[in-house]
């Protein structure tokens, strides 16, 4: 605990002795919450240059978005300037190495920025992260990504986590390739002496497995050597290796990857809450994007899984899709830019829960069963306040569903229905209730498996005399037997009253001449026939 107030102790401290910078937007694309930051903060200018520092930072923030991919994704980006003041002008220069052109110098600046940084390399200009980073925490802290801009006219930089640059004559390709390292994390493409693996460098020689395959063959990608031990996708026509160079297809690539690992291009979704009820009217939803340049967005939605809308940011919702207790509404917004193979990673979605809050009724119950050669459908509601009918629907494979009835509302709260004659095979069943007002509700899906048409059965098929009949009957019913010979002419025919179920009834044909008849049995709505041979 004492370590612990001895560190916030110092921080505050630090902090308080930073003090407010002016902060100006210069670049402004939209929300900062929903935009990348840079930050551009100047070292070695005195309260005299602000006004120097100004153009610098606009000319650099100009040369950054003319520059692609960061022209196409202009949108994505806003640019704040903050004014930190130094007590002299310029960078240190520990050492004399570049003779009379570049003299020894030890100057105060605000963020001790200086040449040899660290011992290394002359050209190696960088500065202190902690007090860039001091400065950051207390008057924007909302920052992406910090550039800073030193104030002498000797050329060097350095990256990795500061974009640091000089104002030299390349100054602008200088801040982009330093961003290069800083913002998309990418390598040097010349021989640094570092040869950590990164999206434009590798040591697997395989062209086959390189990590850019993709593009080889495009735009003069292929694998090149780098140094005896790694690889870079381009021979000197990248900014990562040489400046007054665009960046190459596998570092544009990258520098899409970056852009979407820290903001989306769905920017508003409306309504702004997950969870919309419905209340008996129309329900628009909407989003706004961050667009490309030129757009490569698509957009879908769907809903329940089903695709309802595609290439455009709104869409409304009627009553007559809202069957269910609660649907989901996604919208997907895809990038379909060809500055990237790897568009499968800007796939962004979002997803609403619409609550109807305005069902007609509640399914307590339904079942349905085979009963004898029919199926019986019963159910049970409550809260039928405002229903109007019920729609049967029976479908054989679940996707197609066909209206086999309607039952009226009564106000009760069982009801039932007999299908008399079920598909062969399974059967799906489900009830739609409808309200006054056209709302429909769907209850559950139930299923009778294994049903079998066969209400009629004749026997022997081959006679010198009595033949049988067996009819399948619902309830108090009266059948008709006929048998018809060949021309047609009915030869016999008698009626019969069933109480419901199987009944059994023989007919003699020993009377007939031997020949071919027809047994036909109507009963209700169903008519059988079966032919027989009287010997």
């Amino acid at each position: 605990m004492k370590n612990q107030f001895l560190l916030l102790s110092l921080l505050m401290f630090c902090l308080a002795s930073v003090g407010n910078a002016q902060v100006t937007k210069i670049k402004d694309a939209g929300p900062d919450a929903k935009r990348i930051n840079f930050t551009v903060l100047g070292d070695g200018y005195t309260a005299g240059e602000m006004t120097d520092f100004a153009a610098d930072a606009t000319n650099i923030t100009n040369a950054f978005f003319n520059e692609p991919p960061f022209t196409n994704y202009t949108n994505f980006f806003n640019v704040h300037r903050i004014n930190v003041v130094s007590a002299e002008s310029g960078a240190d220069h520990p050492s004399t190495d570049r003779g009379t052109d570049h003299p020894e110098l030890a100057v105060n600046t605000a963020f001790d920025a200086s040449f040899h940084w660290a011992g290394s390399a002359h050209r190696l200009l960088y500065c202190s992260s902690f007090k860039v980073s001091q400065q950051v925490a207390a008057n924007y802290p909302a920052s992406d990504q910090e550039l800073v801009v030193v104030n002498t006219p000797f050329y060097g930089g350095g990256g990795g986590g500061l974009s640091v640059f000089s104002t030299a004559a390349d100054a602008n390709d200088l801040a982009l390739h330093e961003t290069g390292h800083s913002f998309m994390r990418l390598a040097d493409e010349y021989d640094s002496g570092n040869n950590s693996e990164r999206a434009n460098i590798t040591s697997q020689a395989n062209t086959g497995n390189v990590k850019w395959k993709d593009w080889i063959g495009t735009n003069g990608v292929g694998e090149f050597a780098r140094n005896s031990l790694t690889f870079k996708p381009v021979n000197g026509e990248c900014m990562m290796e040489f400046l007054n160079r665009g960046f190459c297809s596998v570092c544009q690539e990258q520098t899409i990857e970056s852009i979407y690992q820290k903001v989306s291009p769905l920017e508003t979704t409306t309504p702004a809450t997950a969870n919309v009820d419905y209340n008996n009217a129309d329900l628009d939803f909407s989003i706004t994007s961050v667009k490309p340049i030129p757009n490569t967005l698509s957009y879908e939605w769907e809903l329940d899984g089903n695709q309802i809308a595609t290439g455009i940011e709104n869409v409304t919702i009627t009553s007559t899709q809202i069957t269910r207790s609660t649907h989901t509404l996604l919208v997907r917004v895809s990038d379909n830019t060809t500055i990237s193979k790897k568009n499968t990673n800007y796939v962004f979605t979002y997803e609403w829960t619409i609550n109807n809050t305005s069902l007609p009724l509640e399914w307590v119950a339904f079942t349905a069963r085979a009963n004898g050669k029919i199926n019986r459908l019963d159910w049970t509601i409550a809260e039928p306040d405002g229903s109007s009918h019920f729609l049967v629907e029976r479908s054989t494979i679940g996707t197609e569903w066909t209206t086999i009835d309607r039952v009226a509302f009564t106000g009760a709260e069982t009801y039932d229905y007999n299908d008399e004659f079920p598909a062969p095979g399974n059967n799906l069943y489900r009830i739609r209730a409808v309200d006054f007002d056209g709302t429909l509700t769907l209850s559950p899906i139930r299923e009778v498996r294994n049903v079998s048409r066969n209400y009629f059965k004749v026997y022997p098929s081959v006679t010198s005399g009595p033949v049988n009949c067996e009819v399948f009957t619902e309830g108090n019913r009266t059948s008709v037997v006929s048998v018809v010979a060949a021309d047609g002419r009915v030869v016999m025919e008698n009626t019969l009253a069933t109480d419901g179920g199987w009944t059994r009834h023989q007919v003699d044909l020993s009377a007939l001449a031997p020949g071919i008849y027809t047994v036909r049995v109507v009963a209700g709505k169903e008519v059988h026939t079966q032919q027989v041979i009287r010997q």
